[in-house]
């Protein structure tokens, strides 16, 4: 689950979000699953300018264990995530390295 590439499609998010301390909480749980594990690339998908940098405070407490970038376009994501991914898969496939399911 966690070693594939995601899009994470969050463009229907409403309202202002989780507080900077939530986002640190997150991280901090997103983390700990994450343990001893090498996870794919995330790729979040936003809208709005204030959840992308919402999402931005969120991809930078996971910078460490995690490659995860922010983008307001959808073919940008997928470029980036196909750059990133292992080089036998690809943001569209299910080839060994992993693939790119929208999260919801």
């Amino acid at each position: 689950m966690f070693r594939r590439a995601e899009l994470i499609d969050a463009r229907g998010a409403t309202g202002p979000g989780p507080s900077v301390t939530e986002l640190w909480q997150l991280a901090d749980h997103a983390r700990r699953l994450m343990a001893g594990i090498k996870p794919g690339p995330r790729a979040i998908v936003v809208e709005h300018w204030l959840h992308y940098w919402t999402a931005r405070v969120f991809s930078n407490f996971l910078t460490g264990p995690l490659a995860i970038e922010v983008f307001q376009s959808e073919p940008a994501a997928r470029r980036w995530l196909l750059a990133h991914s292992p080089a036998n898969s690809s943001p569209d496939s299910d080839g060994p390295g992993g693939s790119v399911e929208p999260v919801f």
